[in-house]
């Protein structure tokens, strides 16, 4: 039972990263984070229109699925470590960059979306 609800979280999470990579293709707008000065568009819809940051959730959906797979607590208490240390080292910073570069844009989609879910 655990490989079937792994396997159907990792994938479920596999396509949540990539349909958010294809949006910001489509949207013709950078997909790496670090540089938000480059964002040619505030992408909000799609995945985007329920969190703020799919692709993360992606990975931490991915890293769950990985530690239940194998029946490890110890990997299951390290995804909201993990969710942590991203928002805190990651997730601040690019925020921070994209309410600069968007403005009131940034913060009209920031209150109606949470960061996660």
């Amino acid at each position: 039972m655990n490989i079937v609800i792994s396997a159907l979280l990792a994938g479920v999470c596999l396509l949540v990263i990539l349909h958010t990579a294809w949006q910001m293709r489509m949207k013709r707008t950078t997909l790496n984070p670090l540089h938000a000065h480059k964002s040619t568009t505030l992408v909000t819809g799609g995945c985007y229109a329920w969190s703020r940051n799919p692709i993360y959730l992606g990975m931490s959906g991915i890293q769950l699925a990985f530690a239940l797979y194998i029946g490890s607590l110890t990997g299951v208490l390290a995804v909201p470590v993990f969710m942590l240390a991203v928002a805190r080292l990651h997730i601040d910073f690019e925020e921070e960059q994209l309410r600069k570069h968007f403005g009131l844009e940034w913060e009209r989609y920031e209150q109606h979306v949470r960061r996660w879910l």
